[in-house]
């Protein structure tokens, strides 16, 4: 249908920029006018808060907060508060439309010392769009949408390794019901998707100064794919594998500083075909045997940390010119009053014009954290 093409090359411009002013969706690029890496629901792959966001999108090793749901639900188990949460916003492509945005809200709680639950959801708004037949002539005007709902179980091992498992649902409405002048129909698609979490902390004492040494890993959006119509066609969804580090020392007693880098890979096939039957284990072979190192996507921040009351981040994230051309600095502050917290990211593109989709590109974050829990590090070993 000519109104779901429309959606779906929308969704390309969405996510990725390269070279030219070529798009692909998810982690996708376009090599001989050929999409190499295309997913459905790519709104699931946008760094949804604003500390990580400042950082390069990073956010897998970082310390534990309430966005750690969707970095490396992992982290939940060792927050230092009992219950909190935080919701953020994002104006999203200001440069190309005005009516397009993100929002994320994701609540915590522990349940013992050692266990905790975090219940998230992302809710994704394109704006309205207008749809029309072969001639040009107006259909219909629909508002597409979609959602995802995310609950969250974390445990601690022993006082440096915790582990998690996330569920969630996801719900994809791009064109409704709508039934196209030539009799081709669409529906919303619905699927669901599993987390895996590992996290490992450790203290040290570098020239003197106490450090946080921190090694995560999540395996993202593992479930089966999605599918729009009665055909036979579906979409793989983004499932991820990402790892990072993080280092923290203490500069003195109010001062300190944090390197964060994260590594991350989508297991989709490439140049994988809606019509043809790949399962998502063969999919996920097939994007480390046929990928290369240039299908990887690398982010670095640095986090300054006074007192626990004022934060300033920086950071870059790099994709290839092969594989998407997604290159940006970032910045962000962050104040923390109380059970109170405000945190805002800027996005600057490093590559393509002075009207590049991503320019102005701004995160809100507001936190709460109530009554800071006993130390989870006396969890036995």
């Amino acid at each position: 249908m000519k109104g779901f093409l429309r959606i779906s090359t929308l969704i390309f411009v969405l996510f990725q920029g390269v070279n030219s002013y070529v798009f692909a969706q998810g982690g996708g690029s376009q090599i001989n006018n050929q999409i190499k890496y295309s997913t459905a629901v790519p709104f699931l792959t946008i760094a949804p808060d604003a500390r990580s966001a400042g950082m390069g999108d990073v956010g897998t090793a970082t310390s534990p907060d309430a966005a750690s749901l969707y970095w490396n639900p992992a982290k939940l188990a060792f927050i230092e508060h009992d219950f909190g949460g935080s919701i953020s916003y994002t104006p999203w492509l200001r440069e190309l439309v005005n009516d397009m945005s993100l929002s994320y809200l994701s609540m915590f709680s522990h349940i013992r010392e050692e266990d905790a639950v975090g219940l998230s959801l992302r809710y994704f708004d394109l704006g309205d769009i207008q749809f029309t037949d072969e001639q040009g002539n107006n259909l219909q005007l629909f508002n597409p949408r979609e959602f995802s709902i995310n609950g969250v179980y974390s445990r601690v091992l022993s006082q440096k390794i915790s582990v998690a498992l996330g569920l969630r649902y996801i719900h994809s409405n791009l064109t409704g019901d709508f039934n196209s002048t030539n009799g081709n129909a669409s529906k919303p698609g619905n699927t669901a998707a599993a987390d895996l979490g590992f996290y490992y902390k450790n203290q040290y004492s570098i020239s003197g100064m106490p450090s946080r040494f921190a090694f995560g890993a999540v395996l993202q959006n593992l479930g089966p794919k999605i599918s729009y119509s009665n055909n036979n066609q579906s979409y793989f969804i983004p499932t991820t594998l990402r790892i990072g580090g993080s280092l923290a020392s203490d500069l003195d007693v109010y001062n300190s500083l944090g390197i964060n880098l994260d590594i991350s890979k989508l297991l989709v096939p490439p140049f994988s075909d809606p019509s043809e039957d790949i399962s998502v284990l063969e999919g996920i072979g097939q994007s480390f045997s046929e990928g290369t190192i240039q299908d990887l996507m690398i982010g670095g921040g640095l986090e300054y940390n006074y007192n626990d009351l004022f934060f300033a981040r920086g950071g870059y994230y790099y994709e290839s010119p092969e594989n998407g051309a997604r290159q940006y600095l970032t910045v962000g502050v962050g104040i923390a009053y109380q059970v109170f917290g405000l945190e805002i990211a800027y996005l600057i593109p490093t590559t393509g014009a002075q009207n590049h989709p991503l320019n102005n590109t701004l995160r809100f974050t507001l936190a709460l954290n109530f009554e800071r829990s006993k130390d989870v590090d006396s969890v036995k070993e």
